[in-house]
């Protein structure tokens, strides 16, 4: 093969030198080797390369037949892009002798002994910067661990005082009940000796001895109506003979059977009935002989009577006394009592929504609920700092209050009976709900306190992590 072609990183050597002008000259343009190929090279200057190249023998007259059109072309960019053996070997050799040179050159330059240096600083920098991450890594989760516990330091103390707050709504309300009961208790004592002494006084003394019997009121009883029936038969059993007894036995026989008074059968039922009478009368037992004993048991019973009339009598007279009473109370102390309890009555519920709150109370673990809580009750998009919420709660509260004391102050045009008797139980509902509104106020302030105190460590934590940032810039410098 008669073509000699340099190696890939020869090519590539030439190219690097052509681009960093150095003494190899630069190839020319594209548009320059164009218009020179539009002209090919002379015939002579053609015949006498490819000669030199190895190439077939030809005579210069067969060589101008075939060095025409296209082909002359061809073989005119052929001849110059192509070198010989000895061409190619003295290009290598220039070519080595440059390589050695800059070799030499990057050996001995004092630019190489600084970029070394400046790499091991920038590897010691790098190494610096990993261990001040790893440290400031480790403060960091220190950092938060201490955050996660104080949180849920702080959601426990919550927990625990709405726990303490409830607990004592709960004693003041039992107490309050307690006190209710007492006053109940007084009230009915006091109904009670009112009412005996009333009875005392207005019911008559009922007279139950038997001497004062005539002055009593005299009560038809059903022994008097059954001794005077029998009294008056009696009288007309004795008034009556046998012949007329036997006349109207005859007269009922008859017209029980519907038969006339002589008929036979009229007559054996006639003698059959005097016949039983007789024997019936014959076996009848004598009367008692202690009549006087009966007659005192009798006695005893018509006191027990008459003392159990007298007591049913009072007892009307007592429920009559009552009933007024009732009324009474209905009309003129029952309607103070439900203005009162009226008045008291925001308090009610507080104690089940304490409740709720302790019960269905979330975990310790520090979370973002409670904030958006907030925000959603107050309307609030986005991120907003604590000191704004803190102020629109506080003006919330303000306005509550302010609200609540105007309502109570209050008062209507229509006239409204004066209610200068208070009594204890309402006076202590009102201090109740005075204690309870108080309270409120001083666990409002005590959170906008805790608030102001986290507002503080967010400062400090904020500005431990700049120090952190400085110090770690600061380091990187020195190295």
């Amino acid at each position: 093969m008669f073509v000699l072609c340099p190696t890939p990183i020869e090519l590539q050597y030439i190219s690097n030198m052509a681009t960093t002008s150095t003494r190899i000259p630069k190839a020319t343009s594209n548009s320059k080797d164009i218009a020179r190929h539009d002209s090919p090279l002379d015939l002579q200057t053609v015949h006498a390369a490819l000669a030199a190249l190895g190439a077939p023998p030809m005579t210069p007259s067969e060589f101008e037949r075939l060095y025409k059109g296209p082909l002359a072309h061809l073989l005119s960019a052929w001849v110059e892009q192509v070198r010989g053996r000895q061409a190619t070997a003295a290009a290598r050799c220039q070519i080595h002798g440059v390589l050695q040179g800059e070799k030499r050159q990057a050996v001995d330059s004092p630019s190489r002994v600084e970029a070394q240096k400046a790499a091991a600083r920038l590897a010691g920098a790098k190494h610096s910067l990993d261990a001040l991450q790893r440290k400031l890594g480790e403060r960091q989760d220190a950092l938060d661990a201490a955050h996660a516990e104080a949180a849920r330091l702080q959601a426990e103390l919550e927990h625990k005082q709405r726990v303490g707050l409830l607990l004592s709504v709960l004693e003041a309300k039992e107490t309050l009940r307690t006190r209710r009961f007492e006053e109940m208790a007084r009230l009915m004592d006091d109904l009670r000796k009112a009412a005996a002494g009333d009875a005392e006084k207005e019911l008559p003394v009922l007279e139950t001895q038997q001497d004062k019997a005539s002055e009593a009121m005299e009560i038809p009883r059903p022994s008097h109506t059954r001794d005077a029936l029998a009294t008056l038969h009696a009288l007309h059993v004795s008034q009556t003979t046998n012949a007329d007894a036997e006349r109207q036995l005859r007269a009922s026989i008859a017209r029980a059977t519907n038969f006339p008074e002589c008929d036979p059968h009229v007559e054996s039922l006639l003698r059959e009935c005097t016949d039983l009478a007789q024997r019936r009368a014959s076996r009848a037992p004598p009367p008692p002989p202690d009549l006087e004993g009966l007659e005192q048991s009798i006695r005893v019973k018509e006191d027990t009577l008459q003392r159990l009339s007298d007591a049913s009598i009072a007892y009307g007279f007592l429920c009559d006394h009552l009933i007024r009473s009732v009324a009474t109370f209905n009309k003129t102390t029952a309607s103070d009592l439900r203005t009162s309890l009226e008045d008291v009555g925001d308090a009610k519920g507080h104690v089940e929504i304490l409740q709720w709150l302790v019960t269905h109370a979330p975990s310790l673990e520090a979370d973002t609920s409670f904030e958006q809580d907030v925000k959603k009750a107050f309307n609030i998009h986005g991120e907003a700092a604590w000191g704004n919420i803190i102020g629109r709660v506080q003006d919330t509260v303000r306005e509550t209050h302010a609200q609540r004391s105007f309502l109570a102050d209050a008062s209507l045009g229509a006239p409204r009976a004066p209610a200068t008797d208070l009594t204890p139980l309402v006076q202590s509902q009102v201090e109740t709900s005075h204690r309870t509104h108080d309270a409120a106020a001083q666990l409002l302030q005590r959170k906008v306190e805790k608030a102001n105190v986290a507002e503080t460590l967010v400062r400090d934590v904020e500005e431990v992590l700049a120090e952190a940032g400085a110090l770690a810039g600061a380091g990187l410098e020195r190295r």
